[in-house]
């Protein structure tokens, strides 16, 4: 079974899960859209928040989509992070340097 199929079989109700993706799915790509300004990390990003909600579906005490921006917001953070202590990439020539 892989990390998404255990992931996603603790969600009890998976219909009501899937209603609350198709619910909130756009409005937080806008929100994390905006933050990044980067669909690619958009993309990663509101996908992993899906997978965490998934994973933590029967703990969320707060409402769904409360919960689903405060962990959106803080991958967008933790990105941000991430990018800041990598070294910046140069092009040298033809190719890039790392």
């Amino acid at each position: 079974m892989s990390s998404v199929e255990r992931r996603s079989a603790q969600v009890p109700d998976e219909a009501a899960f899937n209603r609350d993706v198709e619910k909130y799915r756009l409005g937080l790509y806008g929100s994390v859209g905006k933050l990044t300004r980067n669909l690619h990390d958009t993309e990663n990003i509101v996908q992993e928040t899906f997978l965490r909600y998934a994973q933590y579906y029967n703990e969320v005490q707060s409402p769904p989509q409360a919960w689903l921006h405060k962990v959106a917001r803080n991958l967008v953070f933790s990105a941000n992070r991430a990018r800041q202590a990598r070294p910046p990439e140069t092009l040298v020539g033809e190719q890039f340097v790392f």
